[in-house]
């Protein structure tokens, strides 16, 4: 696994995000993100097609995981170990 990979992976465990985000789940997010704020236009270039984008990144019309259940879940795994 790469050292990117790797970071990413970290930040998202310490943040408590749920184990079934991975940190590919970052340029979706991202991604949906920037389509939900008008600002579209910034992803161009970035992947290989809109229709790319379109079926497989934007997810922009899903709720994300709130800080508050990043909180409890973070919490949990402080008390497990």
């Amino acid at each position: 696994e790469d050292t990117i990979t790797r970071w990413v992976a970290e930040v998202m465990w310490r943040a408590g995000i749920p184990d079934e985000y991975s940190p590919h789940s970052v340029r979706g997010a991202v991604c949906s993100e920037k389509i939900r704020n008008g600002l579209e236009d910034e992803l161009a270039g970035i992947f290989a097609s809109e229709k790319t984008r379109e079926k497989f990144y934007d997810r922009s019309d899903v709720s994300f995981v709130t800080k508050e259940e990043c909180r409890g879940a973070r919490e949990s795994r402080e008390v497990d170990n």
